[in-house]
C-alpha cells in the first residue's frame, strides 16, 4: 500500500484509500483503486474522486466504510455498486463488485 503515488494524495483521501483496503482485507476481499484518480497520480493532478472495484459484495463494504467513517450512501442494487459522499468536502468513493 506504501507507494510513492498514493502519498501524493491529499492526507484525506489517503486515509481513505488506507480504510478502504483494511476493511477489503478484513473480510478477505480484493479492492483495487481504479480509474481516474489512478491516471492522475501518475500525471500529478489532483483528483478528489476515488473509483475501486472489489472481488466481492461491494455494497456490504462500502456500507461498513460509510458507518465508521460518517459518509452518506447510495446503493446501486442493479449494478452492484455504491458511492461514498463525505460531508463538508467534495471528496466521493464509487466502489463497484
Amino acid at each position: 500500500m506504501n507507494t510513492p503515488y498514493l502519498n501524493r494524495l491529499p492526507l484525506t483521501l489517503l486515509k481513505i484509500v488506507k480504510r478502504i483496503g483494511r476493511e477489503a482485507d478484513r473480510r478477505k476481499l480484493s479492492a483495487y483503486l481504479v480509474g481516474g484518480v489512478v491516471r492522475d497520480l501518475l500525471l500529478k493532478r489532483r483528483n478528489d474522486d476515488l473509483d475501486f472495484v472489489v472481488e466481492g459484495d461491494a455494497i456490504s463494504l462500502a456500507g461498513e466504510i460509510a458507518g465508521r467513517c460518517r459518509a452518506s450512501l447510495k446503493t446501486y442494487e442493479q449494478f452492484g455498486t455504491s458511492t461514498l459522499f463525505w460531508p463538508k468536502s467534495s471528496f466521493r468513493a464509487d466502489i463497484a463488485s
